[in-house]
């Protein structure tokens, strides 16, 4: 046996092409070309299938052992596992990694749908299978013997993989010939190529002579037959699943219509999740095609043997997951939306239970719960789930992998259902983009997609673009479909183009009218442009603000000024804001952020809104925050729920907040202001009368100068104030002229009840990506104030942080001791406490919380009164410091919790449920001594 490895450029370097690998046998047959990758961020996959990479003779016995030490633990440690196999493939005392071993890392990588390690996997342990190995550990190289494993088992294997990383011609190529083998000649002299048929040939030579040699000869024979047929069904189903990937629908049916009689001839109790496997995959093919009703009747067969298979110990709950799934995108098919839903709850329960959140088989079930809330008219409750597994697939498929775009697919039909068009539309051009460059032309798995985009260009009134792109869904579906298949899908495109011609007919009638109206002017009006037809982003957001409001049903309305992404706490505020809505109690009619640049503010906003369930509120830009049009901009700290611009974001944050004055009834609206107050008082100068009118409370997160020291309440120096002086005391002046309660809750109520940074490690075990961002943010936040206290007062980098707030301050307020005499470069280590204002100020809107857990001080101006919370170090205001820090730790997990669908308590992860009160018990307890 000859074995060669022909390198045909450097693939290390961004190669151009790929490396060919053969094996010189005779009817040898294995060629495996993979191709360069498409882009530098695949160097590090290309690397790995490098020459190169093929393991080396180094590795010692401790760190092989190491290596299948994780492959048989209990968790999945398969990174560790098929790492250390990929680098070495035997030691220098005769011990070796076995083909078997390499199978097995390949079969855990594809556990975990790393299908790019799992394609090196596979491959190696097919070219092991090549390589001769020695029968004893006398080095007697004359002997050496094929490996025993059989070859196709890992080609299967492969040709599957490629198939799941869109490489179709390859996979074709490897699973065509493996069926070919599969149903090859038993007589064949080179049998031992065909998945272990060698050893039978070497026992009819052995035992040529009497009765007990031939018993013992058919036993094995009638073994590897039913072994042969385990694979035919496999190869079978495997290549039935490519076509399918294909749109080929009926060469996939014929296929698998010879699996599955076979699969049920050599199914046995082990080998009963195999069959549920071949009808489901029948079952799916049955389904893409359109014939849901019989898709469903084997998906329930297939459900039934899994569960069977479960209760007997032959495979884990997870098998459930798969069927779920199935089942649940046949009846989401049917249109049986809540059954559909049903499904894949389970499926997401399943899923949390037993993989990791970053897992590709979670983003599935995210991905398919926010399809069936999209469908059953709760847009706004998928949209986080979709988000999540956007995310989550492209870090494990990269942005160009069909997986990808059917997560952007269900992303955008969220944002359409609520009435973003313009985020729907952008979405789903990259959606096609991916689509185009990956299948072939005109698949049908298009339709769907153009389906979409022909809403999204309708709803922004591009109308000519719209018709086309229904009729190309339309021609799409008849290059793939036979008549009578999907055909409520090819009735809604017709519909869909038909509906589009009277209206363009009927809008071009009505401008040609309007243009023979106005001949005599002196100025042509141009024509109408149904070919692009531009929709301002005002647009959408003036629908999406109801006009009006049921504040007993709905919940207080309240508009939120913020300048988010300068610290985490106003995230953290946006999070309790979604949890306090999701319970009717407060409604945000629309969020403004302010401070430059405003701009990338409402951006973060906007993800953040997204992510915590709160897609329908509406977000603008508003002005600088007090910031010199000279200056340079403050930062916004990055946030992968906030890496692309939404074109739903309005720059006119005031004209915003205007009109959600405008939606809501007299007297019923909170504004909360957490940030500087220049918008506030800009919105009040500009709408004096109509913020009289519509205001029941302006709430500021700020400070004021004790109640008594004059007739009216005056800003005192704290950060927002200090932010614009000039419009903290118009706003505080204005609000008692016109006789508009105000609530301010200061720096010393947010001292009262401090948390600790284990509460943001608790909360990130949600894994949702605000939780996750703001832990990490929460670090840089602190290291950056200390960076700033340790500057003179006068310092430019202290930028608008108040003399008081020095290092002294620092430790006092958030390490509890003393300034030790060298100042420590990173502070984090010292941390012992964390001030949440923004969150506090939020909670106060609500009159019940406000009446649980805080003492209000009162000023009376002009007959109304102004309440202050914490009024100094001495009376924070706080009345029940751990029943509020239950209450709105509690707020914050319910949050992030629910929009991502997890359970109260998430299974299949460590979680120590008390801590949250424990942790800060320890502070206010050692707090209380120090008193």
């Amino acid at each position: 046996i000859h074995h060669a490895i022909v390198r045909t450029s450097d693939v290390s370097c961004y190669p151009s092409a790929g490396w060919q690998t053969t094996c010189l046998k005779r009817k040898a047959w294995w060629q495996l070309r993979i191709p360069a990758p498409s882009s530098i961020t695949d160097r590090t996959r290309a690397a790995a299938f490098s020459p190169d990479a093929l393991p080396q003779p180094r590795q010692t016995s401790a760190v092989r052992s190491m290596a299948m030490s994780g492959a048989s633990d209990s968790k999945p440690k398969a990174e560790d596992c098929h790492r250390n196999l990929s680098d070495s493939s035997g030691s220098s005392d005769g011990s070796r990694a076995s083909p078997t071993q390499y199978l097995q890392a390949g079969d855990r990588a594809r556990d975990t749908l790393d299908f790019h390690r799992a394609t090196k996997m596979y491959q190696t342990a097919i070219e092991y299978h090549r390589r001769p190995r020695m029968p004893g550990s006398g080095g007697d190289t004359m002997n050496m013997k094929p490996h025993p494993l059989p070859l196709m088992e890992p080609s299967i294997k492969l040709g599957v993989c490629l198939c799941e990383l869109a490489r179709y011609k390859e996979a074709e190529s490897i699973l065509t010939r493996c069926l070919e083998d599969a149903h090859g000649d038993d007589g064949d002299d080179d049998d031992d190529d065909r998945g272990g048929s060698g050893g039978r040939n070497e026992s009819k030579a052995e035992d040529v002579g009497g009765r007990a040699g031939r018993g013992d000869e058919s036993k094995a024979d009638d073994e590897s037959k039913a072994a042969d047929d385990v694979s035919r069904v496999k190869a079978l189903t495997a290549l039935a699943a490519l076509y399918r990937a294909q749109s080929r629908y009926e060469a996939a049916i014929e296929l698998h219509e010879r699996a599955v009689p076979l699969a049920r001839d050599v199914a046995s109790g082990e080998n009963g999740v195999d069959l549920a496997r071949s009808i489901a995959g029948y079952a799916e093919t049955l389904r893409k095609s359109g014939r849901l009703v019989r898709a469903e009747a084997h998906h329930r067969e297939a459900l039934a043997l899994r569960t069977n298979a479960v209760e007997e110990g032959a495979c884990s709950e997870l098998e459930l997951g798969v069927s779920y799934t199935q089942l649940g995108c046949t009846l989401a098919g049917m249109r049986r939306d809540e059954d559909a839903y049903d499904r894949h709850r389970k499926a997401l329960a399943l899923r949390y239970k037993y993989l990791d959140f970053s897992h590709g088989l979670v983003a599935e079930s995210l991905n398919y719960c926010a399809e069936c809330l999209c469908r059953l008219g709760r847009a706004v409750e998928g949209i986080p789930l979709a988000l999540h597994a956007v995310e989550i697939r492209k870090e494990l498929f990269g942005t160009s992998h069909p997986s990808y775009a059917h997560a952007l697919s269900v992303l955008a039909s969220c944002y359409q259902a609520i009435g973003r068009s313009l985020d729907a539309c952008e979405i789903l051009e990259r959606c096609l983009e991916i689509c185009e460059g990956t299948f072939q032309r005109n698949h049908a798995n298009l339709v769907p997609n153009l389906m979409s985009y022909g809403a999204a260009l309708r709803s922004t009134g591009n109308l000519a673009k719209a018709r086309a792109v229904y009729e190309r869904a339309t021609a799409i579906h008849r290059i793939n479909f036979k008549d009578g298949q999907n055909a409520d899908v090819l009735r809604k495109c017709r519909f869909e183009v038909d509906a589009l011609d009277d209206r363009i007919e009927e809008l071009n009638a009505s401008h040609a009218s309007k243009v023979s109206c106005s001949t005599a002017s002196s100025t042509p009006r141009s024509s109408m442009s149904l070919e692009s037809a531009a929709v301002d982003s005002s647009d959408d957001l003036v629908h999406a603000i109801p006009p009006s409001h049921d504040v007993s049903t709905q919940g207080t309305p309240v508009i939120v000024f913020t300048d988010i992404g300068r610290d985490v706490d106003d995230e953290m505020a946006m999070v309790l804001l979604s949890s306090l809505k999701r319970r009717k109690r407060l409604n945000p009619v629309a969020v403004v952020a302010t401070l430059s640049p405003q701009r990338d503010r409402a951006d973060l906003a906007r993800g953040s809104l997204d992510s915590t369930g709160m897609a329908d509120v509406p977000v603008g830009a508003g002005g600088r925050g007090g910031v010199a049009e000279d200056a340079a901009p403050l930062e916004v700290y990055a946030a992968s729920h906030a890496q692309r611009k939404s074109p739903s974001v309005t720059d006119e944050g005031l004209e915003l907040a205007r009109r959600a004055l405008e939606s809501v009834p007299d007297r019923s609206c909170r504004i909360l202001c957490l940030a500087s107050m220049s918008d506030v008082a800009t919105l009040m100068r500009e709408n004096q009368e109509l913020v009289r009118k519509k205001t029941k409370e302006v709430v500021i997160m700020g400070g004021v100068n004790p109640p008594d020291s004059g007739d009216y309440l005056t800003p005192d120096t704290a950060y927002n104030n200090n932010c614009d002086m000039a419009a903290a005391e118009y706003v505080y002046r204005t609000c008692q002229d016109l006789g508009i309660p105000t609530a301010t809750l200061s720096r010393w109520a947010a001292y009262g009840c401090p948390i600790r940074p284990r509460l943001l490690d608790e909360l990130a075990k949600t894994k949702h990506a605000v939780a996750a961002n703001v832990r990490k943010k929460s670090k840089d936040s602190i290291d950056q104030l200390w960076n700033k206290v340790v500057h003179p007062p006068d310092h430019p980098k202290r930028e608008k942080l108040p003399a008081r707030c020095d290092a002294e301050w620092f430790f006092a307020t958030f390490c509890d001791e003393e300034v030790p005499r060298t100042l420590p470069s990173s502070i984090w280590t010292k941390v012992q406490k964390l001030n949440m204002y923004d969150p506090l100020a939020v909670l106060i809107c609500v009159e019940s919380h406000r009446a649980s857990h805080f003492r209000c001080a009162t000023k009376v101006v002009r007959g109304v009164e102004h309440v202050v919370i914490g009024t100094s170090p001495d009376d924070t205001g706080v009345a029940d410091r751990m029943a509020l820090y239950k209450e709105y730790s509690a707020l914050f997990v319910e949050a992030l919790q629910s929009s991502l669908l997890e359970p109260t308590m998430p299974l299949g992860r460590e979680k120590e449920p008390d801590v949250l009160v424990e942790e800060t018990a320890k502070i206010l307890h050692a707090r209380s001594r120090a008193a």
